[in-house]
């Protein structure tokens, strides 16, 4: 009798192990697997209102970036809205381009810290490498306007660029292209493809189809 009782325990105690050994298993599971997508997970790591960044090269002022608000995540890319103004400046540190928009997004990166340099607005050393602007933009290209949509910026390489439809208008005529590129290192803008308008000048066939 007393060894069927023993019996009967040994046999609860055993389901009971393997039934919580089975539930801890799946527990263990689901926060293994929870904190395997938070760790994969894009989130927001900090922001920023009327933000204003600025980068220097060699001590000089090269590019601009203001702003209403600007999100920074942890996979190092960053989201802008509102009245956002992006603008470069040439050797004497004039503003000769000037980029508006409402929104972009974008990837950043380490740079090496100048003196002068306010690279982000929480004050890192990080600054734009890479940023699209998926909404209408406008240019000043000096005493030329310009507007298009879709436009990305490349400030490593100093290149603006759309494959959208541009409208030019400056001392070159008024001008419509499907895309367009510009250095801003060299001030070249040309446009690439279906270009049409009114052309003025000896140096528009430097703006043609490149």
């Amino acid at each position: 009798m007393l060894g069927r009782i023993y019996a009967v325990i040994f046999s609860f105690f055993f389901i009971f192990a393997l039934w919580y050994q089975k539930n801890y298993l799946e527990h263990y599971s689901e926060v293994v697997l929870l904190q395997s997508e938070q760790e994969n997970s894009v989130l927001p790591i900090n922001f920023a209102k009327k933000f204003y960044s600025k980068k220097f090269v060699n001590g000089k002022l090269k590019y601009s970036f203001s702003g209403e608000k600007i999100i920074y995540y942890n996979n190092s890319s960053f989201e802008a809205e509102g009245n956002l103004i992006y603008q470069a400046y040439d050797s004497q540190q004039k503003n000769f381009t000037a980029i508006n928009t409402n929104k972009a997004y974008g990837q950043l990166k380490s740079y090496i810290k100048d003196n002068n340099q306010n690279s982000m607005s929480f004050g890192t050393s990080q600054g734009i490498q890479i940023a699209t602007l998926p909404e209408k933009v406008t240019f000043s290209f000096k005493e030329s306007k310009g507007l298009t949509y879709n436009v990305k910026i490349d400030v490593d390489n100093e290149i603006v660029s759309s494959e959208n439809d541009f409208y030019y208008k400056g001392n070159n005529g008024i001008i419509k292209s499907k895309g367009f590129y510009y250095s801003t290192n060299n001030e070249n803008l040309k446009l690439k493809s279906n270009v049409s308008g009114v052309f003025l000048g000896n140096k528009t066939n430097k703006m043609l189809k490149r």
